[in-house]
């Protein structure tokens, strides 16, 4: 109790319950920070009601300031009775107290003393009112003063709360589990640093002489025929020069293969002249004898695609014409084979892609490295070079360490399997307790986060149980063949990088639980309002910067390489808004477009569309922050509080549906 300064220590609350002849009165203690929306509440669990849908108001009828509090609203003599009423649009208008002079002159009422009155300055509410009766009284209020009338409309929503009991201490401790799990998984089955030094080494290597600079096919010879110390040659047949294998083991034998395709109509029939599809596969493919090592070069038909490339030009499967050097090959052999297929001219205008293809072995790192040297060609001639390396484990289960990531695994699918059967469904229930649909939990975007952890855990477990698991890295230290890991680093990699997404799922779901903190729950509802906005804003974003990408495309495509494509276009589009083009190569193209172009771009996205981006969302914080309020000591938890919402609440069923809720649907709280 306490009383306040008023000396008033108690209020009578009366309330007349619809059809009934009298009211019901109860009197209630007060203290001195009690607030109306505080004797809100407990007068409406008196009686069983729903308080977001009743006031406070005075015996007049006029709503009381929901922070106001209780023992000084009173004066000295005054009988202190207040009205618990139904919310209707005449008694939720405008609350008993003052208008300050501040706001009088933002809302433009004539004779307020402007933006520099005292802070004191105020005018009593019932003038306010008699200054509006001849508009049409309080009815009309929201059309005379809209700006107050949206302030008090946000201020009498009052704080949004229905994120607490959805926010269980369980669920936390097993995201937290599942993330810190999720992340020592991903960078303790392989160490990113190890990999890097394993691929920087090799691909630095192999690309020393000359490699990206390759443009036409005689330069395919000069790089792969050269015997320089730096040369391909040396790297992996010369030891005892600082060469790959002194610090790597070659494992199996090194591949050169090439792909061709069948010749085909022109469009203009033109005399002595052929042309090739546009497509390379299957069905135009060439498969006819080429030069005189037939007895060694063979047709190698890959009709299942298991050790398919993607290249800048097309996908290309793993037929082809190959040849495997043995693997008593020397430096000095593979410079003779070279020169061989030189002079029978191997490479011809019908060669779509050339391929050299190795895998070595890290001991120090333990790390398999797949190696391939792609030589695009296309059809005007120029060569398109590109070395891909790969570190990766051909079996993930095979040592005593990985046995230990294992266990990992087993474990956080039970965390997942709870995820599934637990979590996901309580989420789904609260959902129905609003009056919603379950499909509007899956269109949520928390809702779509908890399904990206469930399909990433499940998408990256089976890639390593169904994949990684074939192979046995003894058969392959003892290959004589070619060893050929394209597959296999393509699932190693993909595993990881479908972990890493999960660990960001998980990141976020953590983030959600940080709703407990005021401040982080203001700002999450904040970006939730803003979501709608958004939205609807990228219906007008997408289009628009779309529209610009087909421009930009047909402009410097021909020309520049950073808009040789839709896709590439969109690319540059969006590093341009980042600041990153080369706008002299672009004016040089054409000069009267680029500065068109450039005007209008940087005009719409970056003084527009991002200034609207960004209205949306400092608007939905500012709308945030009135109805949640500016006070938030009130809603710091202290140790006693906390510990209740840990061990207790959370052990609780009827938690699950807030009893409001449930109440407002007339249905009985779980």
């Amino acid at each position: 109790g306490g009383g306040g300064r008023s000396g008033v220590s108690s209020v009578v609350v009366a309330y007349l319950p619809p059809g009934q002849p009298s009211e019901y009165k109860c009197s209630f203690r007060l203290s001195s920070s009690m607030t109306f929306k505080d004797l809100l509440n407990e007068a409406c669990a008196y009686w069983g009601l729903v308080a977001n849908e009743y006031i406070v108001c005075d015996l007049a009828g006029s709503k009381y300031f929901a922070t106001n509090f209780v023992a000084t609203a009173f004066g000295v003599g005054e009988i202190p009775k207040v009205r618990l009423t139904v919310k209707n649009n005449q008694n939720t208008d405008l609350p008993v107290g003052v208008v300050r002079e501040q706001e009088k002159y933002a809302a433009g009422i004539p004779g307020s003393k402007g933006r520099n009155a005292a802070a004191g300055g105020s005018i009593e509410m019932t003038s306010l009112k008699g200054g509006l009766s001849e508009g049409g009284g309080m009815s009309n209020f929201d059309k005379t003063l809209p700006g107050i009338k949206a302030v008090l409309d946000l201020q009498r929503q009052g704080p949004n709360n229905d994120h607490i009991p959805r926010l269980k201490f369980r669920n936390f401790v097993a995201m937290f589990l599942l993330a810190t799990l999720t992340l020592y998984s991903v960078f303790g089955r392989r160490s990113v640093a190890f990999a890097y030094w394993s691929t920087y080494t090799i691909q630095n290597t192999l690309t020393a002489n000359g490699f990206y600079n390759v443009v036409l096919v005689s330069d395919i010879y000069t790089y792969l025929s050269s015997s320089s110390t730096d040369s391909i040659s040396n790297a992996l047949y010369a030891t005892g020069s600082a060469s790959l294998v002194d610090y790597s083991k070659l494992v199996g034998t090194t591949r050169i293969r090439q792909v061709r395709s069948a010749t085909t109509t022109c469009a203009r029939e033109i005399t002595g002249v052929t042309c090739l599809p546009s497509a390379y596969d299957s069905s135009t493919r060439a498969t006819d004898t080429i030069g005189t090592l037939s007895s060694s070069w063979d047709i190698w038909q890959d009709d299942g695609l298991s050790q398919s490339y993607t290249g800048e030009l097309a996908t290309y499967d793993g037929s082809g014409y190959l040849y495997d050097f043995p693997s008593t090959t020397t430096a000095a052999t593979f410079l003779t084979t070279i020169s061989t297929m030189q002079s029978e001219s191997w490479i011809t205008s019908q060669t779509q892609a050339v391929f050299l293809s190795f895998v070595l072995y890290n001991p120090s790192y333990d790390f398999f490295i797949n190696s391939q040297l792609s030589f695009e060609i296309a059809s005007s001639g120029v060569v398109i070079p590109r070395a891909t390396v790969v570190p990766l484990n051909v079996n993930m289960f095979e040592t005593s360490a990985e046995t230990k990531y294992l266990a990992l695994d087993v474990f956080r699918l039970l965390i997942v399997l709870y995820f599934m059967f637990g979590m996901i469904p309580f989420e789904i229930m609260y959902v129905r307790a609003q009056g919603r649909n379950a499909l509007a939990y899956f269109l949520d975007f928390w809702g779509m986060v908890d399904v990206g952890i469930v399909v990433t855990f499940f998408m990256a477990f089976a890639t390593r149980f169904l994949y990684l698991k074939k192979s046995s890295s003894t058969d392959i230290f003892a290959s004589t063949t070619h060893v050929e890991l394209n597959q296999e680093g393509t699932y190693f990699t993909q595993s990881f990088i479908v972990d890493s997404v999960l660990g960001l799922f998980t990141l976020l779901r953590l983030v959600k639980s940080l709703r407990l903190n005021r401040r982080m729950h203001i700002l999450l509802l904040a970006l939730e309002r803003a979501a709608s906005d958004i939205m609807s804003y990228m219906w007008i974003f997408v289009p628009v910067f779309m529209g610009f990408a087909f421009v930009a495309c047909n402009t410097w495509g021909p020309s520049l390489e950073d808009f040789r494509d839709i896709g590439v276009s969109i690319s540059s589009l969006l590093r341009m808004l980042m600041g990153e083009f080369d706008y002299v190569a672009m004016r040089r193209v054409n000069y009267p477009w680029t500065i068109a172009f450039f005007v209008l771009f940087y005009g719409t996205f970056l003084f527009l569309m991002i200034n609207i981006f960004l209205a949306i969302v400092v608007d939905s914080y500012r709308v945030i922050r009135m109805q949640e309020g500016y006070d938030l000591a009130k809603y710091k938890w202290n140790f006693k509080k906390l510990l209740n919402w840990a061990l207790v609440v959370n052990c609780r069923k009827r938690d699950a549906v807030p009893a409001r809720r449930a109440a407002a649907r007339g249905k009985e709280t779980v």
